[in-house]
């Protein structure tokens, strides 16, 4: 099979979809490459981006469930987006982890 990079692109749908969003806007941001991966180009850059759903604007979100009292979702966004708390570091550190044990991060 012939690779056409050219013809690449992405599909998310709700969180994934704000993902794929980022990424059609934001190709070469170095976020996207901070664990570095060596097989891997550093432009990002898609040929379309669709999504279904996409949390496209998170505040708005945490608005609308505080707006409807939806409590879990509520604590869910302040875990989450508030720097420092025990619980970002942990998730952060889990991640790193797991990434650096796997195949495609060695080198």
């Amino acid at each position: 099979m012939e690779r056409r990079p050219s013809k690449v692109g992405v599909y998310g749908s709700s969180s994934g979809g704000h993902v794929a969003e980022l990424l059609g806007m934001r190709p070469r941001d170095a976020r996207y490459s901070a664990i570095p991966l060596p097989s891997a180009p550093s432009d990002a850059t898609v040929a379309y981006v669709a999504t279904r759903s996409p949390i496209s604007n998170t505040f708005a979100r945490f608005q609308n469930a505080e707006e409807k009292k939806r409590d879990n979702m509520i604590k869910n966004n302040r875990t989450f987006f508030v720097r420092g708390t025990p619980s970002t570091r942990r998730t952060r550190r889990k991640f790193l982890n797991a990434a650096s044990r796997s195949r495609w991060c060695r080198s």
